[in-house]
């Protein structure tokens, strides 16, 4: 069976009667089987497939041990862990466009209960257009999405938030303390960075990984699994990509829903929140932003090697990191030949003056102002008071021009 497909998320129970449908799972090009298959490491003649409501709430593993034949699904129910449900399902059933699952009767035999499934074509054409059918439906834990910036770094958080209602998390009866947590609901919580970052200092290369959390009172263990569709039930310490410490604190304002957020957010770093109940654990976010900026920059220019607009933006970064300002110079240079504004004037002066050129600066940014002067151009407004402080700054760091010797009286 293929692996590593996405979850069926549409499982509804028709009727009350025997045959009786109690899952049914769309087929799509991405998911043939109609459910998401993870090899069965002890039983490798069978595989397990994970099994989703309507709401997209884990229902449990269903032990597929082929179409049309008998199966067994263990359900392990969400919100009562303790209590482990064994049913046994009578049919399986492949169709082009869903897959269905029947229950049988104890009282039935197979023979009893395929007839009541041939015959039950009012059954096949409601599962036919559930199964088709494009419901959006409230969900207890609705799905979320987070993205944020950090330098040139892009994360991106999709997950589930379940709520209190009353109940208290990180306790003995809600999401227990000292156990592995999802981190959400549903699905596995997914983080994706584009670059490697560092997390609390450590390191965790660009890719996508499933979030968990082992919540306790004085730590939490924050996971980053390389199993993306990983759930508690399945979850195994050798697929961590990574694992790091949180200090959890305690929070005067109770937040009812689970959230993760971004926080204090630099050019280089951001502090990644979670918060539920009145607990808050946050991790440390680091990516080396110069390295991927400065690669960034010298993939522009090689693509676009006589683009103005890119030269200036190139030249421009240098300067402010202080960069190969040899390099920023050719590049403006170029952008200036191609084509001269003041804005590309201007960025050649700030390069001549912090190479200390300041008798070439000054020249080229009065020249600058001269041309954003007479441009009629509505951005001019904002670089003229620039311009001007660094006309002045290169004026009073020339030498003084000696002054003129007044000429001896004839006697």
């Amino acid at each position: 069976m293929p692996t590593g497909l996405k979850p069926a998320i549409e499982f509804t129970v028709v009727n009350q009667d025997h045959p009786r449908l109690v899952g049914m799972a769309p087929i799509t090009p991405d998911n043939p089987g109609g459910a998401r298959y993870v090899p069965d490491q002890q039983r490798p003649l069978k595989t397990i497939g994970m099994l989703f409501n309507e709401h997209n709430r884990f229902l449990g593993h269903g032990l597929f041990i082929g179409v049309g034949e008998p199966v067994v699904l263990k359900v392990l129910m969400e919100e009562r862990k303790e209590r482990l449900a064994v049913h046994e399902l009578g049919l399986c059933v492949k169709s082009r466009n869903f897959v269905l699952i029947f229950r049988k009767s104890s009282t039935q035999n197979y023979s009893q209960f395929m007839r009541k499934f041939v015959v039950s074509g009012v059954t096949l054409c409601l599962a036919a257009q559930l199964a088709t059918a494009q419901i959006k439906l409230p969900s207890p834990s609705p799905g979320a999405t987070v993205i944020q910036t950090v330098g040139t770094t892009d994360l991106t958080v999709n997950y589930s938030r379940p709520s209190l209602k009353g109940r208290q998390p990180f306790t003995d009866a809600f999401v227990p303390s000292g156990k592995v947590w999802r981190t959400g609901a549903n699905a596995a919580t997914a983080f994706t960075t584009s670059t490697d970052l560092t997390v609390n200092g450590q390191t965790l290369p660009a890719g996508t990984y499933a979030i968990l959390s082992i919540p306790a009172q004085d730590n939490w263990t924050l996971i980053f699994s390389k199993n993306k569709g990983v759930t508690e039930q399945s979850y195994k310490q050798d697929e961590d990509a990574l694992r790091v410490s949180l200090k959890p604190t305690t929070t005067s304002e109770k937040t009812e829903t689970f959230t993760i957020g971004f926080s204090d957010v630099t050019d280089s770093t951001a502090k990644m929140n979670f918060l539920w109940g009145n607990v808050k654990a946050s991790a440390d976010l680091a990516v080396d932003v110069n390295k991927y900026a400065a690669a960034n920059v010298d993939k522009a220019v090689t693509e676009k090697p006589d683009d103005p607009a890119v030269l200036q933006a190139a030249a421009s970064y240098n300067l402010s990191r202080g960069r190969n300002l040899d390099q920023a110079l050719t590049w403006i240079d170029k952008s200036i030949a191609g084509q001269e504004n003041f804005r590309n004037l201007f960025v050649k002066s700030q390069i001549l003056g912090r190479m200390g050129k300041f008798a070439d600066a000054l020249p080229i940014a009065q020249k600058a102002l001269a041309l954003g002067q007479s441009s009629n151009d509505p951005i001019f407004a904002f670089f003229k008071e620039g311009i001007e402080k660094s006309i002045a700054e290169y004026t009073a760091k020339l030498p003084a021009a000696p002054a003129k010797g007044k000429g001896k009286r004839k006697a």
